[in-house]
């Protein structure tokens, strides 16, 4: 079991970062980070992170913006796989 996990590892694989209304606090600690060069942070330490350089999401996240994702995503999975 990995107990800590480096923040930018979560970005392997990833070819369409968050953006718009689904660009949330760990989406701009993220961006921050890699724009910054922070290769060092880890997952247990992003909510310091996030304070410490006030990092704060373009506009707050709608109460149901994890549904209005999921609705959005299989949208787009049942159009590319019929």
């Amino acid at each position: 079991m990995i107990d800590d996990l480096p923040l930018l590892h979560l970005t392997n694989g990833v070819t369409h970062h968050p953006h718009g209304e689904d660009r949330g606090r760990l989406s701009v600690a993220i961006e921050h980070a890699l724009t910054n060069g922070h290769w060092n942070i880890i997952i247990s330490q992003v909510e310091e992170y996030i304070r410490h350089f006030n990092l704060r999401p373009v506009a707050p996240l709608p109460a149901d913006a994890d549904r209005r994702a999921m609705d959005r995503f299989k949208t787009f999975y049942k159009a590319a796989h019929p």
